[in-house]
């Protein structure tokens, strides 16, 4: 997936240098997810042996952009403060008040997330192991 499929088919709006410090972080993430969502023993598979994701990516790239970058340093973000002391200079956050879904502590995008399940599922790599 590269900046032309973000602009031209998914019809994304960030610039080509924040896609470009996006891009690397979201490779991470998905791979993850994608990986932790399968059987062990596909674990040495590539990416793209279990579909394909550009759209997936195109969506967490979004999340990224608009969270990651706070999260990925370990910032608190403003969605997560419920109080604020100005006395004693303390901070309350809630980590339950913010309005997406979290990967490992990050913030992935819930369509990236059905997408990629979806993807696995209709290749798949979803399905039960039974013991026979």
């Amino acid at each position: 997936m590269d900046y032309k499929f973000y602009t031209d088919k998914f019809k994304g709006k960030c610039t080509v240098e924040q896609f470009d410090s996006a891009i690397r972080d979201t490779s991470v993430l998905v791979e993850m997810f994608v990986k932790d969502c399968v059987s062990i023993r596909y674990a040495q598979n590539s990416l793209q042996s279990f579909g394909n994701f550009d759209v997936a990516f195109c969506y967490q790239i979004e999340m990224m952009i608009k969270y990651g970058e706070e999260a990925l340093q370990g910032v608190t973000n403003e969605s997560d403060i419920v109080a604020i002391t100005t006395s004693g200079y303390k901070i309350e956050t809630d980590k339950s008040k913010r309005k997406y879904f979290e990967y490992k502590g990050l913030p992935f995008s819930v369509i990236s997330r059905e997408l990629i399940l979806n993807e696995l599922k209709a290749n798949g790599f979803m399905e039960m192991l039974v013991n026979q």
